[in-house]
């Protein structure tokens, strides 16, 4: 069988019969597994048939790598870096710090997995520890590292905070500055219309009316009028 192009995926219910057969064939018991499939990554070749899966359950920032299912052990040196490029996948896209195995075979040592220690025993998830035989451990990243980048994220946050409320003071107090401005200016229009219009009232009282024409002669106002007639009477 031609083993190259192989893929990797996230099983589905689809794939339980495959799988379960896959386990029949390997010697693997299934009855524990069956309910649990959504853990498994399985890769299938260029038509679509399953060649291998791998379990990996994921608890918080650990992960544990188990039943390595490879029916043709034949296939094994081209299947498992498919595998293991999913595993990083999942580790990168749930920010997996570690991944845990009992897996036996060389391969994996040869990614840098080691023996855990009774130190790295301390961190291993206790719903992981289900099996027998010795852990093997790959740190992926700087745990230590990862908190500080976390602690500096959020003191930045906290500031990002402060900063953006501290504006949000300062927009409130010239908003309120530029209110009071406003006011004041409308309240001096006002003032100084009501003044020019009585200062108008009072310029045009004081002036005295004028002549009218009536008729081609010029009517004078009725006490011009009574003057000059007083005069002529004189």
């Amino acid at each position: 069988m031609n083993y190259e192009d192989l893929r990797g995926r996230r099983a589905t219910s689809d794939d339980v019969p495959a799988l379960q057969d896959m386990w029949r064939r390997t010697g693997i018991a299934s009855a524990d597994l069956e309910p649990r499939f959504t853990e498994f990554q399985v890769i299938e070749d260029p038509l679509g048939g399953l060649v291998a899966a791998v379990g990996i359950r994921l608890l918080g920032k650990d992960a544990m790598m188990h039943t390595e299912t490879i029916p043709d052990f034949g296939s094994a040196d081209a299947v498992r870096p498919v595998m293991w490029d999913r595993v990083q996948a999942l580790a990168n896209n749930n920010g997996i710090v570690r991944v845990w195995t009992q897996e036996t075979a060389a391969f994996w040592r040869q990614l840098e997995f080691s023996t855990a220690t009774a130190e790295d025993l301390a961190k291993l998830p206790a719903p992981f520890r289900t099996g027998e035989g010795p852990w093997l451990l790959r740190v992926l990243r700087d745990e230590d590292l990862i908190k500080r980048a976390e602690q500096e994220l959020a003191m930045f946050h906290q500031e990002e905070k402060a900063r953006i409320d501290g504006m949000k003071s300062q927009g409130k107090v010239w908003q309120w500055i530029a209110t009071a401005i406003a006011i004041t200016l409308f309240v001096f229009v006002v003032v100084g219309a009501v003044r020019l219009l009585k200062s108008t009232q009072r310029r045009s009282g004081l002036k005295e009316p004028a002549a009218c024409r009536v008729g081609g002669t010029t009517a004078l106002p009725e006490s011009s009028a009574q003057i000059r007639f007083s005069s002529a009477s004189m």
